[in-house]
């Protein structure tokens, strides 16, 4: 009898011809968040298990499991031979610290057609000897207080529970693609990294920052929520963009109230580049294990509709109307509420709301433009040189392993 983790997939079952490529990816992303651990990873029946490791650790596996994306539930296990008794005796044994009077119903699942009884006779003869064995449990089918799982696998083991947890759900990182994602120490950005490693892809970040206008704190707060993520996201690198010059220019040569905008559109041309070009990076990188496996092929916001001035329809598609690539913006329709409950989920809140001011507030006008058109945008852009600042920025950019 030895204690196991039982991780059961979750939409994977929906991919078809892809259903493979997934679960291997899966099984790698596994083994990266417990590699700290003497643990054994085994595949088995639509599921994975984790054995081997000391019990000291579970807790501790259990935790940064419950961040791995592409798992439905988590189950703590009891794996013995699947023999009738052994069973038996295994649920008898779990159970003997349960003083109080408590309701319960047992689950069996057996995916092994070959064991002798089926799931309703199991159940039947679990829950006599529960009954029989503990005189202060009583059977409640419909809600009861602790379900009994019973799962018969293949392997000949059979596998006791006592309740489940939800997993991290989503896609496995890395399955989807890759993306460069505007990371700035808001409260939005780190959930929309977030959201987007749960559909599968991989995050490489960029902050831009306005060094001497914002401050060390301000740089060493984003590379601190980049750190938080990374259990999910498995992120490996951070890029900072100095766009000083950027914002000095744009405040001396253009329409203040453009001031937002405008620096909005040279941003995104510069993440343009860095997707475009792959040079950038890989010149930059010494160690290439840090370069992200997929190819960047789009850029990743937490802009929300209407939440700031900035963020209009009318100002959104004049940023959109700057470049090739593809935006993503995941969480476009939710308000701040929603956006503020998943970041104190995922850990990010309590960084997120640290006092020191990123570069969005380098120079901002007090009544900035809400509804840009794209003809006066280009106006105010020919004022400056717009190609000499992007050129001068990308060459500003610092790498930082997370």
């Amino acid at each position: 009898m030895k204690n196991v983790i039982i991780l059961s997939f979750g939409e994977l079952w929906l991919k078809g011809e892809n259903r493979e490529h997934f679960i291997r990816q899966l099984l790698g992303n596994t083994k990266k968040a417990i590699e700290e651990f003497n643990a054994t990873i085994k595949r088995t029946d639509g599921s994975v298990l984790v054995c081997g490791y000391n019990p000291d650790d579970e807790q501790d596996i259990l935790r940064n499991l419950s961040l791995v994306f592409g798992y439905s539930k988590i189950v703590k296990a009891i794996e013995v031979d699947a023999d009738e008794k052994k069973i038996l005796d295994a649920v008898v044994k779990q159970l003997a610290d349960i003083s109080k009077p408590i309701t319960f119903k047992v689950q069996t699942k057996r995916t092994d057609k070959t064991f002798p009884k089926t799931s309703p006779e199991l159940n039947g003869i679990v829950g006599h000897k529960v009954l029989t064995t503990y005189s202060h449990f009583t059977v409640e089918i419909h809600n009861p207080e602790l379900v009994v799982g019973v799962s018969i696998k293949q392997n000949k083991k059979a596998y006791i529970s006592f309740g489940e947890e939800e997993a991290a759900c989503g896609l496995p990182v890395g399955v989807s693609g890759a993306g460069l994602s505007l990371l700035s120490g808001g409260i939005d950005s780190p959930v929309a990294s977030h959201q987007m490693a749960k559909r599968g892809l991989e995050i490489v970040y960029i902050n831009f920052e306005s060094f001497p206008y914002t401050s060390l704190q301000a740089k060493q707060k984003v590379l601190d929520l980049a750190k938080i993520l990374k259990p999910a996201t498995l992120s490996k690198i951070l890029i900072y963009c100095n766009i000083k010059e950027i914002q000095e220019t744009l405040n001396k040569n253009t329409d203040k109230k453009y001031a937002v905008v405008l620096t909005r559109v040279l941003m995104a041309r510069i993440c343009d580049e860095i997707v475009r070009n792959p040079k950038l990076l890989e010149e930059r990188i010494s160690n290439k294990k840090l370069l992200p496996k997929n190819k960047l092929s789009m850029l990743i916001t937490g802009e929300s509709l209407g939440q700031v001035a900035s963020q209009t329809i009318e100002n959104l598609t004049v940023v959109n109307n700057a470049i090739e690539t593809i935006f993503i913006r995941p969480l476009i329709a939710r308000d701040k509420e929603e956006i503020i409950k998943i970041a104190k989920k995922i850990g990010t809140f309590e960084t997120s709301i640290k006092p020191y001011e990123d570069s969005c507030t380098v120079f901002a006008p007090q009544h900035p433009i809400t509804k840009a058109k794209q003809k006066d945008v280009d106006l105010e852009l020919a004022r400056i040189d717009a190609e000499t600042l992007i050129k001068n920025a990308l060459s500003t950019l610092e790498i930082v392993e997370i």
